[in-house]
């Protein structure tokens, strides 16, 4: 049996469970849906504006990264691309590798070359799983008790990790020593394996020239916050527009451990994983379980099946207007 008829029949047997599941706690989801009949629309149209500002935050990031090889794309066509990459990602099997061609791809065709819309995807990815991190730690350290109060040293050292490298190329930069230097102890170290050393000398040339200044990184990560911090307000606002208390601190916990649970590869854009997730979670945190489940449902709303129309409205406007490919 191959590799990918396991993955297949794993899904398959997650969603029969989910739908067993489902039935099993049928009362549950009937009791929650009366929960979403009288939302307070106010907090209900903010939250689709945290949404929107989340996306828009999320292409920034990209669109940083991109500045230092000289390519420039309107702001717009970021997040044009972003909202197709994001509904790519959520709504097909293996979402994460068609997604990630996809937007190599675009960045190739308004002229970036290979490098650097590898450099960019790669780069901005990391920059996003970092933030999100820095969320779950700061809820693991503001949260009293519950299922993560004894990670708070582990993620605490974990999350002081960037930082700490940070300072130590600082300290080398100002003894003396440059990137070429730290390239070539990396290709010294490399000098029995003729073909790894020479691409990491050739890509380590190539993305000399794409590398962000200080203040760009800066302004990366803080973009990159924002495309968080937005999409927690989108399901804070959730919660307000359905008449509940927000759990504070322990929202942030249940919300980043919800995220982490929806990027794995186990059904598209986390289907099903998040809405228990996050049920699951914000009743560990004090909120009953029709009430998770209402709030779960319409933050999912909102965040995931109201993006996916949007996004694949973009791949196809995309598709008959895409600019020719760039040749280098």
């Amino acid at each position: 049996m191959t590799w990918r008829r396991v993955k297949q029949v794993a899904v398959g047997l997650l969603l029969v469970a989910a739908v067993v599941e489902l039935v099993r706690r049928r009362h549950e989801l009937l009791s929650a849906v009366p929960l979403l009949a009288h939302p307070r629309y106010l907090f209900l149209g903010g939250a689709v504006l945290a949404e929107a500002a989340s996306v828009f935050a999320l292409a920034r990031v990209e669109w940083l990264f991109l500045q230092p090889g000289g390519v420039h794309i309107r702001t717009t066509e970021m997040a044009e691309l972003t909202a197709a990459h994001n509904a790519i990602t959520m709504s097909v099997p293996g979402g994460v590798a068609w997604s990630t061609a996809f937007l190599f791809q675009q960045l190739r065709r308004r002229g970036a070359d290979r490098t650097l819309a590898g450099w960019d995807v790669l780069i901005s990815g990391a920059t996003s799983s970092f933030c999100l991190f820095l969320v779950l730690a700061a809820g693991i350290e503001l949260t009293e008790g519950g299922p993560t109060a004894a990670a708070k040293v582990p993620v605490a050292f974990l999350a002081a990790i960037p930082p700490v490298v940070a300072v130590v190329v600082v300290i080398l930069h100002l003894r003396g020593m440059s990137y070429s230097d730290l390239v070539g102890w990396v290709a010294d170290r490399l000098s029995r394996w003729k073909s790894a050393r020479r691409w990491v000398l050739e890509t380590s040339t190539r993305l000399r020239r794409y590398q962000p200044s200080p203040f760009q990184w800066g302004r990366a990560m803080a973009a990159s916050m924002v495309n968080w911090l937005a999409d927690l307000g989108c399901l804070v606002l959730c919660i307000g527009a359905l008449h509940f208390h927000v759990p504070w601190p322990g929202v942030l916990v249940a919300y980043a451990l919800a995220k982490v649970a929806g990027m794995l590869p186990i059904t598209p854009g986390g289907l099903g994983v998040v809405e228990a997730g996050l049920t699951g979670l914000l009743a560990v945190y004090g909120m009953p379980a029709s009430r998770g489940l209402a709030v779960s449902l319409l933050y999912r709303l909102i965040s995931f099946w109201a993006l996916l129309p949007v996004g694949w409205g973009y791949w196809f406007y995309l598709r008959a207007h895409t600019p020719a490919r760039s040749p280098s």
